[in-house]
């Protein structure tokens, strides 16, 4: 087969595979989706679970002036099926140095919840990934409450933010009143912004 021919053939499939909005292949994706999510439904009723999926963001070349730069790819079944969306981003990088070298240990997260069916939604929180760990909640709940704070008042005591992670870790109980604390900042705040008027409907 000449160049040009193998040329061509190249170009016809990437047609025929290009959707009208630039995603690339993408409608048997959105033909699953929607079939997954009604059959997931079904099958999860009644059960404590939570399904979790992670899309891929393209950027939106039509958006316009005013319309979002990003979009998730699937289709709309994701739109309607569920019940909190959370665009992530990287926010920062959190290293370490030794030896005067300096290593990227994990990254700090921000997600803002565009969809929330549970909750009020267009909210935002940062946590943290560590690479050789995972999510690490007790340091970001720590980080919301005090913020990058090296020593922590604890239990009427002071202690190292390192031991305090240790411990909230080993105790149950600990961690527990951590979170305890962090709600009721976080209820507090919602509480403060809510609107001092007479409720419409009763």
């Amino acid at each position: 087969m000449s160049s040009t021919a193998s040329k061509k053939r190249a170009e016809d499939s990437i047609k025929k595979d290009k959707d009208q909005d630039g995603s690339y292949g993408m409608e048997k994706q959105k033909y699953f989706s929607s079939t997954l999510f009604p059959r997931a439904c079904e099958y999860m009723e009644g059960k404590d679970a939570t399904m979790i999926c992670i899309s891929q963001v393209r950027e939106n070349i039509n958006a316009g002036l005013f319309g979002a730069k990003h979009y998730r790819v699937g289709g709309k079944a994701l739109d309607f099926y569920t019940h909190q969306v959370a665009w992530l981003a990287q926010v920062a990088k959190l290293s370490k140095e030794f030896r005067s070298t300096k290593k990227v240990y994990g990254v700090r997260t921000k997600a803002v919840l565009k969809r929330n069916k549970v909750a009020k939604p267009f909210r935002d929180a940062e946590f943290d990934i560590l690479f050789d760990y995972g999510v690490d909640d007790i340091g970001s709940m720590l980080t919301y409450l005090y913020g990058g704070a090296k020593k922590i008042i604890w239990n009427e005591e002071e202690i190292e933010r390192i031991d305090l992670i240790k411990l909230v870790e080993d105790n149950p109980k600990e961690y527990d009143k951590l979170a305890s604390i962090v709600e009721k900042d976080w209820d507090e705040i919602e509480e403060k912004i809510k609107p001092k008027r007479k409720r419409r409907f009763e």
